[in-house]
């Protein structure tokens, strides 16, 4: 089974992990702060007008403590903040890693290629309405 993290739990990341996650896949989310808290105590719900859903336990780590080899990595993050996961990218990915990121900004991945060369990173788009309500909450 291909093993998924997802860099960063918000709108975007905890809704397209909610529904890997729905699917069976192996799903993991590097994530900080109040959301690492919360999704390693409450899971991570997904409120939708239908109802909510719970996905409980859920792998969640910060850079220190994860230590996989993962096939995709989504980057669910502002592009501000890309810079500065280069260095975990750089120690996770091989060659068979495939970086998709789901950026606030086009060209991302072209630009991201030319500064990690083992991994293939592809550019990603992703149209989400989410919300967090709060920590491990997206509506």
């Amino acid at each position: 089974m291909l093993k998924y993290l997802i860099i960063g739990a918000g709108g975007v990341g905890g809704t397209l992990g909610a529904y890997l996650l729905r699917a069976g896949l192996s799903v993991s989310f590097l994530a900080h702060g109040k959301t690492l808290e919360a999704l390693k105590k409450k899971g991570l719900t997904l409120v939708k007008d239908s109802g909510e859903e719970t996905f409980s336990p859920v792998a969640a780590f910060d850079e220190a403590s994860y230590n996989e080899t993962p096939d995709v990595i989504f980057l669910a993050l502002k592009s501000y903040s890309i810079e500065s996961v280069l260095p975990f990218l750089e120690r996770i990915a091989t060659e068979n890693t495939v970086i998709i990121p789901l950026c606030n900004v086009f060209g991302t991945g072209e630009k991201l290629q030319k500064k990690l060369k083992k991994p293939l990173v592809t550019d990603g788009c992703i149209y989400v309405m989410g919300n967090v309500e709060e920590a491990g909450r997206i509506r």
